[in-house]
């Protein structure tokens, strides 16, 4: 693998403003590893995409991404464990529309993929999503919170498996002024 690596005791602040591009991009690349980093803006913070294989992404913290935090599209086997994922799905902000149904991280048309260990909280959209023909991919141990939309979620997909995670929504959530209150499932599941 190559991989890209925090030196110890630092964060490396991979910043992308525009939001016509991912900020971290692995456009059918495979074998890459990124451990450590805070990844910060665009259309999505981190986007697998184009075959994406075999990809890790480590403690990291994902943010800002203006219609997602982290998307895995057509991507297998890939491993995504011990991130801080939130305040993505910017188009929302300050949660008193709806402008899609953006996530925070999710697989869609994907298989084999592995979400573990992850924070996944206070996004603007949804949090953790299997959608779109996802098959096999697995969310364990995450904990899933306060987002916008629900929580956990799986459309149109089949064979994945959900296992040990925590999911909450707090007072804050609840009570957030206006249109923004958030009063979102903890899991749904749609076909």
């Amino acid at each position: 693998p190559i991989t890209f690596i925090n030196y110890p005791g630092e964060t490396p602040v991979l910043q992308f403003v525009p939001i016509t591009t991912p900020a971290l991009w692995l456009n059918g690349k495979s074998w890459i590893v990124v451990n450590g980093l805070k990844i910060d803006g665009g259309s999505m913070a981190v986007l697998l995409n184009n075959g994406a294989a075999n990809n890790q992404i480590l403690n990291c913290e994902i943010i800002h991404g203006y219609w997602q935090g982290m998307d895995i599209q057509g991507g297998t086997n890939n491993l995504v464990r011990g991130n801080l994922i939130h305040d993505n799905v910017l188009q929302n902000w300050p949660r008193t529309g709806t402008n899609g149904w953006g996530h925070g991280s999710g697989v869609a048309f994907g298989s084999g993929n592995i979400y573990e260990y992850n924070y996944i909280y206070w996004n603007h959209g949804e949090g953790l999503s299997f959608i779109d023909g996802s098959s096999g991919n697995i969310a364990r141990y995450n904990v899933i919170a306060d987002n916008f939309s629900t929580n956990l979620y799986e459309d149109s997909s089949s064979n994945d498996t959900f296992d040990g995670n925590f999911v909450y929504l707090t007072d804050t959530a609840k009570n957030w002024p206006g249109h923004g209150a958030s009063n979102a499932s903890g899991f749904s599941a749609a076909v």
